[in-house]
């Protein structure tokens, strides 16, 4: 084969891989805003959110606690109860921009002790059938549904560009001081900062 054939076939090749990653970003953020804006009247900013930390105790160098996930109507969904070492216990949470608040999906408990990079994954126990069950409601539309899985799947997938955007982003949040059978709630404010109530 020819240089000149060679050199046609390759930018033949990388106009190829250069239309389709233009098409399957754009199909990406569409995908994307599309969720948010279906979603916007359901992020409130400032609220009180259906996933809660109750500390049993602290032993010698270990936390004994609860972690339980409601639906929006406030009906238990699951709990995890163990004792983990450490003092202080924390929530990864992926927490997403729609409109004037946030959705948030905790990912990932852990404490003090805990290597970075690991910990309980914890979206399983609100995962029905890809659908993030903390918003399970009575009033939720069938294209609300939809717009949650897939942001529950984009945030669970832990792609790193998906973090990059700038609407999806990962905070924690700790609890280090707390009364033993205390239940604390998860809770967002209007700017996204993550804390217990």
């Amino acid at each position: 084969m020819s240089n000149a054939k060679r050199s046609l076939a390759s930018s033949i090749v990388s106009i190829l891989v250069f239309s389709f990653a233009v098409i399957a970003i754009g199909a990406w953020y569409s995908y994307f805003v599309s969720s948010r804006k279906i979603l916007a009247h359901m992020a409130p900013g400032n609220v009180i959110l259906p996933v809660s930390i109750t500390v049993y105790g602290r032993g010698n160098d270990t936390i004994s606690a609860r972690l339980a996930f409601y639906s929006s109507d406030w009906t238990i969904i699951n709990t995890l109860e163990r004792s983990w070492p450490g003092w202080e216990i924390s929530i990864d949470s992926c927490i997403i921009e729609s409109g004037e608040g946030w959705i948030v999906l905790p990912l990932v408990i852990r404490t003090d002790e805990t290597r970075e990079g690991q910990g309980v994954e914890v979206s399983r126990y609100y995962d029905r059938d890809g659908f993030p069950s903390i918003y399970e409601s009575v009033r939720i539309t069938p294209r609300e549904r939809k717009a949650l899985v897939r942001l529950f799947s984009l945030a669970k997938s832990g792609f790193p560009a998906i973090f990059a955007s700038g609407r999806f982003s990962r905070r924690t949040t700790t609890l280090r001081q707390f009364e033993s059978g205390t239940e604390y709630f998860l809770h967002v404010d209007e700017s996204g900062t993550l804390s217990f109530r």
